[in-house]
């Protein structure tokens, strides 16, 4: 199968953007470069993973409130589609954890900013079956965390430090 990847990408801040490849958006004080792709096609995370291999990166890891802010912001002055990232509970169901092996921290979304339920809230009453990927988004204003299918996205975020 042939994907077209194509992206979108805002540079939030002009200072240290040298650093990061194209037009990728630069995190200062994460020192974190990352992009959003998409594709037309519906791929899966091992799909959205070689690709960000390809880039000699990795799907995004928010590990931290700096890093969360900085997606949140991202978000909010953008039109960026939800999108997959490097969480999942694929190894133990209901034991989520980011791809560089550190556990989720709920303390960094907040109440409302988690919704682990095998629902896409992207589409309310759509029960997700295999979901057990971390997606990140707006839903009704608020910035989310979510769980949705792992063998079906469109839009990833890559991730890297320079």
């Amino acid at each position: 199968m042939e994907v077209s990847f194509g992206y979108r990408a805002l540079r939030l801040l002009n200072e240290g953007n040298a650093k990061c490849r194209d037009v990728e958006v630069w995190n200062r004080a994460g020192e974190t470069c990352f992009k959003q792709y998409s594709s037309g096609t519906w791929i899966s995370n091992i799909e959205a993973k070689n690709h960000c291999n390809l880039m000699q990166s990795s799907l995004l890891i928010i590990d931290t409130k700096q890093k969360h802010t900085f997606a949140e912001k991202y978000y909010r002055s953008t039109s960026a589609a939800p999108a997959l990232v490097g969480l999942s509970d694929i190894a133990s169901e209901g034991s989520w954890m980011w791809e560089n092996g550190q556990p989720f921290d709920s303390s960094h979304w907040g109440a409302e900013g988690i919704d682990f339920n095998n629902v896409d809230i992207t589409r309310p009453g759509v029960f997700s079956f295999n979901a057990d990927c971390g997606w990140i988004g707006m839903y009704q204003n608020i910035f989310m965390i979510w769980d949705n299918s792992c063998p079906k996205t469109s839009h990833w975020f890559c991730a890297y430090n320079p």
